[in-house]
């Protein structure tokens, strides 16, 4: 899904896909599209996508 968006959009980064499911659907729309329960979804750089709020 991310690729495609990605390649659709004509976005240089998969962060920049991210951004805009976000900006569209909201982060809690997101977390439930990819089953998603622990963590922070954010577009700021790949090792950043999810973190875990228990860190």
């Amino acid at each position: 899904m991310l690729k495609k968006l990605k390649e659709e959009n004509n976005f240089s980064s998969m962060d920049e896909a991210i951004a805009l499911l976000l900006k569209l659907y909201g982060e809690e729309k997101l977390r439930r599209e990819f089953r998603i329960d622990k963590g922070r979804i954010t577009p700021f750089g790949k090792d950043d996508r999810i973190e875990d709020r228990n860190e």
